[in-house]
């Protein structure tokens, strides 16, 4: 039987901070700033946050789970990937029969 949900060695790792508007809960109610500098690429030095490393996890086709786990324990960031809102930095994901970086309009249909 395919799994409803597969991931094989997923993997995200951040190389730069989250968007401004993360960090006050996601809503502005004024118009953003513009800047007329773009913006900086990811320095060498920089640490890199690793939000997922290296989740496997199968679910059946009806089965009910739930995705538990303290903050920064990367459960958005494994939603992301399935919804295809984040890009994975490695790993597998798919829906179905469907790979989700492959086959991107059939999992969002």
């Amino acid at each position: 039987m395919l799994a409803g949900i597969r991931t094989l060695e997923l993997r995200k790792v951040y190389t730069s901070p989250p968007p401004v508007a993360a960090a006050v809960g996601g809503f502005s109610f004024r118009a953003p700033k513009t800047r007329n500098k773009p913006p900086k690429p990811a320095e060498a030095g920089k640490p890199q946050i690793t939000a997922l490393d290296g989740i496997s996890l199968e679910i059946q086709p009806g089965e009910i789970f739930c995705l538990l786990g303290p903050n920064g324990a990367g459960k958005s960031t494994a939603v992301g990937i399935l919804t295809t809102r984040v890009r994975p930095t490695s790993g597998q994901a798919f829906l179905g029969e469907h790979d989700v970086w492959k086959q991107q309009v059939a999992v969002n249909a």
